[in-house]
């Protein structure tokens, strides 16, 4: 082990330590982390494989991860149903998305990832002895990678992404990032600049490619009932809609305030907002209440009585619901906090939603960019120009319809990356 490795796994170690009063509280207040902690510390692991079993491994830090590992994982299974595969997921966000979504499925495996001590992984890899490892977009574990490359297992980025800042970070770590950045077979960056970027860090340009971004090729709903989900939500005929998805601590106010700005002048004039977390459910409830609106929960059933806010507290639903709004806020991009980025723009813009989003989208530069020289959305800096920005959404419907059209044809435009992809792993596949 080189002395990097263990100056990484000391650190790994004391982050660890000093996080545990803070686990251990939301463990006890929130019941957080207790399905899955004896998984994360690596103490239960999955049976070991056969020879039939070998699996194609995808690993998923998070939500958005899990969506877009899924898109690959469809597509794959559709290439070669024989493919034993996994899944991985490290957030119990991701868990629970995850589990609705192939919990059950024959052929493919569910996993929490334990935290990356050279045990844990150590014994997983020996376990699932993968013909191959696919890491979903970030998330990059040294001692796993590490663990992989010496049991000769080939290793794949998919639909890679660098900040500028992740970036910074990783070439300050000099000859310890390229080794774990040059250690992939292969890389498939979203961007010619993040391919550009993964190359800085030591990967050999032979191995990377930029098919684009998958996200683009997600199988969105398009064909939504609208009057039967209007039906089903208790939204009147006639309703404006307005959706904020996504949102973050600090964002709420803004999208309330924008609502209650906007109900004034048209009264028909309704909110649905879904927070990111679902731990601030009751939070962002408490926040509805004190702005005299009306609340009603999803989890409630249909809309009833004067109630202009709906919170979506369920899981799975927000992606069909863009299909009814008259416009869309992308929630994590109002706010600069770190870990915070913005999130996905392109489910309200493949049912030709007009899109806004605030000045701190970090994790998509690439796409706000697009979204801004298409005028298929509006970055906002904040409040008021949020109302503002809303208001001549409301006031204006072939702005509204030029701004929508532009969105549905980005996302049109941009479709084909999963399949460069998942032609890449059958190559790389070990039959």
């Amino acid at each position: 082990m080189r002395p990097s490795d263990y100056v990484y796994n000391l650190g790994l170690l004391g982050a660890l330590t000093g996080a545990l009063p803070i686990l251990a509280g939301r463990m006890i207040l929130r019941g957080k982390y207790r399905r899955t902690l004896g998984r994360r510390l690596g103490f239960e692991l999955p049976q070991p494989h056969t020879d039939e079993e070998r699996p194609v491994w995808f690993h998923a830090l998070s939500l958005g991860e899990v969506i877009t590992a899924a898109t690959i994982i469809e597509a794959l299974a559709l290439r070669r149903p024989d493919l034993p595969l996994a899944l991985s997921v490290a957030t119990e966000n991701g868990w629970d998305e995850a589990q609705r979504r192939f919990a059950g499925r024959p052929n493919l495996r569910l996993l929490v990832a334990p935290m990356d001590f050279p045990w844990a992984v150590g014994r997983l890899v020996e376990r699932l002895d993968p013909r191959l490892f696919a890491l979903v977009e970030t998330d990059l574990w040294p001692n796993l990678l590490g663990k992989l490359r010496r049991w000769g297992v080939p290793t794949v980025l998919v639909n890679g992404r660098l900040s500028p800042g992740s970036c910074r970070v990783w070439r300050r770590l000099g000859k310890f990032a390229a080794r774990v950045w040059g250690g992939f077979d292969l890389c498939l960056m979203q961007s010619d600049v993040d391919a550009a970027r993964a190359a800085s860090l030591g990967v050999d340009r032979s191995r990377i490619m930029a098919p684009g971004n998958v996200k683009y090729d997600r199988t969105f709903p398009r064909e939504v009932d609208a009057a039967a989900l209007r039906g089903e939500l208790g939204l009147a005929d006639g309703t404006r809609l307005l959706v904020a998805g996504s949102t973050h601590r600090g964002e709420e106010k803004a999208v309330l305030e924008a609502a209650a700005a906007l109900s004034r002048q048209w009264p028909e004039t309704r909110l649905i907002l879904a927070p990111r977390q679902p731990e601030r459910f009751d939070e962002a409830a408490g926040l509805v209440d004190r702005t005299g609106l009306g609340l009603w929960r999803r989890s409630q059933g249909p809309m009833t009585g004067p109630a202009r806010v709906l919170l979506l507290d369920t899981l799975g639903e927000l992606a069909a619901v863009y299909a009814l709004a008259e416009a869309a806020f992308v929630g994590g991009s109002l706010i600069h906090e770190r870990g915070v980025g913005g999130h996905n723009l392109l489910e309200p813009a493949a049912f030709g939603v007009p899109v806004l989003f605030g000045l701190n989208m970090k994790n998509f530069p690439q796409m706000r960019d697009e979204f801004l020289a298409d005028g298929a959305g509006v970055e906002v800096a904040d409040e008021p120009a949020l109302i503002q920005t809303l208001t001549r959404l409301w006031s204006e419907p072939d702005y509204a319809r030029s701004m929508g059209r532009a969105a549905s044809r980005l996302v049109d435009r941009h479709q084909g990356a999963t399949r460069v992809t998942v032609d890449r792993l059958a190559e790389l596949v070990r039959d």
